[in-house]
């Protein structure tokens, strides 16, 4: 559609604040610019929208106010002229946030309400949990810096990247820990193992996604995800 438009993907999803291609099957009408650029409302309601409000309004000194007026509803836009996607704003679109942080593991508990398997009470879960063999290698979802490691009773051995865009990851039940505090390391480094450390049935890798320190549904951010 935007290559038949000649009108850049960036431009549609963010004028019809769409915040993956998916949400696009849900239009039954498609706003379309006569000019390229990047459309950020000025009250942010997803994730994606949020990013590039804070990422703009920090980098940008200018933008044009547009009102758009739909189905008797009015947004108000900044429009920044020519703009597109940058790398983070194109990975969350893309779906290609984070890389799945093992070579390969059983999904064994997903992120949301379940009931604990040690209260047997409901609770709400942080994160999912990936079972895999003890001492499986854990990888960096993605480029960042080592912000924290320890241990405690929940977590047992844990780990938690920085990354930019306001994301951390969260590694837990880990058997070792193989980085250093403050440490800056890329995707895919190895830095510990799959272990059964802390609050945990059997060996597997408890891991999180947060965003300004809010935890969020990690599986809609990574690829690679192997059942």
């Amino acid at each position: 559609m935007a290559s038949r438009l000649n009108i850049p993907y960036d431009t549609l999803s963010s004028l019809n604040r769409i915040s993956n291609p998916q949400e696009l099957k849900k239009l039954k009408t498609i706003l379309v610019p006569n000019l390229p650029g990047i459309f950020v409302p000025l009250k942010p309601k997803t994730a994606l929208e949020d990013i590039m409000y804070s990422w703009r309004v920090s980098h940008y000194k200018e933008a044009l106010k547009i009102t758009v007026s739909h189905r008797k509803s009015r947004t108000e836009y900044n429009f920044y002229l020519g703009d597109r996607f940058h790398p983070i704003e194109r990975a969350y679109f893309l779906q290609i946030l984070f890389r799945f942080p093992l070579s390969k593991g059983v999904l064994s508990s997903g992120y949301g309400e379940r009931i604990s398997p040690f209260t047997g009470h409901p609770e709400f879960h942080t994160g999912i949990d990936i079972a895999a063999p003890y001492g499986t290698d854990v990888f960096a979802a993605r480029d960042g810096i080592v912000i924290g490691i320890g241990f405690n009773r929940v977590y047992g051995n844990y780990i938690i990247l920085e990354h930019e865009g306001g994301y951390e990851t969260v590694y837990g039940h880990l058997k070792e820990i193989k980085v250093e505090l403050h440490d800056r390391v890329s995707s895919g480094t190895i830095i510990g193992a799959v272990g059964s450390t802390g609050m945990s049935t059997g060996p597997h890798l408890h891991f999180e996604i947060r965003r300004k320190g809010a935890p969020t549904n990690p599986l809609p951010l990574i690829t690679g995800f192997k059942k």
